[in-house]
């Protein structure tokens, strides 16, 4: 197997470090560029660093049950805990419940969201604005459509405006 070699993204750490090391509350962070740049294996080094408990997962192309049923293969393998998920509000209440002591979740391929499993976004809105604000979660969002992101993000209708800060890469 060949080892990615990783290029120059210090100040990128640095930045994410500091958040989580600042975290007293919740924080929703949304990494996103082109393709091919990087994003996914800076998440992937920035979680080399962490101490707490955290969560990668990888959105893939696959209906919601598919979802999460992987959500479910990826707690197993990464948490160490058996868990099967009824919904994403499920999954979502879950992950807040692990949050007190600070939790790291990654979502890479975020944007895909929208086209396998809309309502997550606002289920997540929804619990973002009940529980996870309030908790000592980093919660990042990966993605490389940045028309799509953007529109989320900055559009006073889309379901996550106000509620993350962004990285360009």
């Amino acid at each position: 197997m060949v080892e990615t070699i990783f290029y120059d993204r210090k100040k990128e750490i640095a930045l994410l470090r500091e958040k989580l090391s600042r975290l007293h509350s919740g924080e929703m962070i949304v990494l996103y560029g082109r393709r091919r740049v990087g994003k996914t294996e800076l998440a992937k080094q920035f979680l080399k660093t962490v101490t707490c408990r955290k969560l990668y997962f990888y959105v893939d192309v696959i209906e919601p049950q598919g979802i999460l049923d992987a959500l479910a293969r990826v707690v197993q393998e990464q948490l160490g805990e058996q868990h099967t998920f009824s919904d994403f509000t499920d999954f979502l209440k879950f992950i807040s419940g692990k949050a007190d002591n600070g939790f790291v979740l990654v979502l890479d391929e975020f944007q895909r969201f929208v086209e396998t499993a809309p309502h997550f976004i606002t289920q997540l809105q929804n619990i973002w604005d009940d529980e996870l604000r309030k908790k000592r979660i980093l919660v990042l969002l990966v993605g490389s459509s940045m028309g799509m992101i953007q529109k989320m993000m900055n559009n006073r209708a889309g379901a996550l405006y106000g509620r993350a800060s962004r990285i360009k890469v």
